[in-house]
């Protein structure tokens, strides 16, 4: 008997150690902190990571005003707007109808008043400031002090959508007349084009989005008929380009990831599609929802909204993890390429990608 347990644990050790572990590492998405806004209370950060979400995340707004992560909350004046950096400081605050731009501190001090009266929109680090004119065919570009900086001056006809990338400082302006700019983090032009000027084609373009690294971009786009998506490189060429099924008379959401793959995330059906422009995941969806969709890219994993759920996936189509949502609900960057944020009107929950 004493042989035969010996045989068998011999036995048992030179198998594990020549197969290596029984268990299988699997990558995969979840949850692994939370932030309640009702109660303004959130979960112990993980101490096995250096990420702290408390120290990347700005603040979010309220039904009345801001809350900063770092200073508490902040009231708004009646009838004001805020903008926000969402990993950066501060807020911008600003009128529908008004004749000046003021910048916050998060302890309520105003460190800027300019007298600008377009809508400011910050770039994720709060570091490039653009300012929209009431008509949307012009952009000003100006730094975080408010001062004009890079190109200065966009114009086009019809601003139609901004994309930021969300590991890098940038941003690309897609006009619905065709003119297309992507700026990088000090506002100056990577590249500008316009639709051919001897193309008879009629052309409007809807959306836009730029992967993290701020290289390549999206836009979706009207032509003789039917709806296409761009691929664009950081020379304004087009690398790849497919028909969607249907005509989108509307923005839709769209991300890239660094490798050029793409998650397209429409009222009736979501893709990814690899850099070459084929789809590797189509699903048609049990219902039409709302315009409003969630289709975003971390650089490690793609987040899409789907009915009452946030799905992650890998950029070659496998479902790494899920969670039941209410929308509205969106995405926010991280900072960090493994790690994003999903705010919904009660909380903010952060997804790690652990491989």
């Amino acid at each position: 008997m004493l042989y035969y347990l010996l045989f068998i644990t011999v036995f048992s050790v030179t198998i594990f150690l020549n197969l290596g572990s029984p268990y299988t590492h699997i990558t995969h998405v979840r949850e692994n902190w939370a932030w309640s806004k009702t109660q303004e209370v959130g979960m112990s950060t993980d101490t096995r990571f250096k990420f702290s979400p408390m120290e990347k995340l700005n603040g979010y707004k309220t039904e009345n005003g801001v809350y900063f992560f770092r200073a508490g909350k902040f009231v708004l004046d009646e009838n004001s707007f805020s903008e926000m950096p969402l990993n950066g400081k501060g807020h911008f605050l600003y009128k529908k109808i008004g004749n000046s731009v003021l910048y916050y501190s998060n302890d309520g001090e105003i460190l800027w008043d300019k007298p600008y009266k377009s809508y400011p929109r910050v770039s994720h680090n709060g570091e490039l400031l653009l300012f929209i004119s009431g008509d949307s065919n012009q952009v000003l570009v100006s730094d975080l002090n408010g001062n004009p900086t890079g190109a200065k001056q966009i114009d086009g006809r019809f601003l139609s959508d901004i994309s930021f990338p969300v590991m890098a400082n940038g941003a690309l302006l897609v006009f619905s007349g065709g003119e297309i700019a992507l700026l990088d983090g000090a506002g100056n032009i990577i590249f500008q084009k316009k639709d051919e000027p001897t193309s008879k084609d009629f052309l409007f373009c809807k959306s836009g989005a730029v992967s993290p690294n701020g290289k390549y971009s999206l836009v979706h786009y009207l032509r003789n008929q039917k709806d296409f998506v761009s691929m664009l490189n950081e020379k304004g060429e087009i690398l790849s380009s497919f028909t969607l099924d249907n005509v989108y008379p509307h923005k839709i959401f769209m991300a890239l990831d660094d490798e050029g793959n793409m998650a397209i995330n429409l009222p009736d059906s979501y893709l990814i599609v690899n850099k070459k422009g084929k789809p590797i995941v189509k699903k048609q969806k049990s219902k039409r929802e709302d315009i409003y969709q969630i289709a975003y890219s971390s650089g490690s994993f793609f987040a899409v909204s789907v009915e009452n759920q946030v799905l992650f996936f890998s950029n070659t189509g496998n479902v790494l993890g899920k969670r039941n949502i209410t929308m509205p609900a969106r995405m926010r960057p991280s900072g960090d390429r493994d790690t994003a944020f999903l705010e919904t009107k009660e909380e903010i929950i952060s997804f790690r990608l652990f491989q």
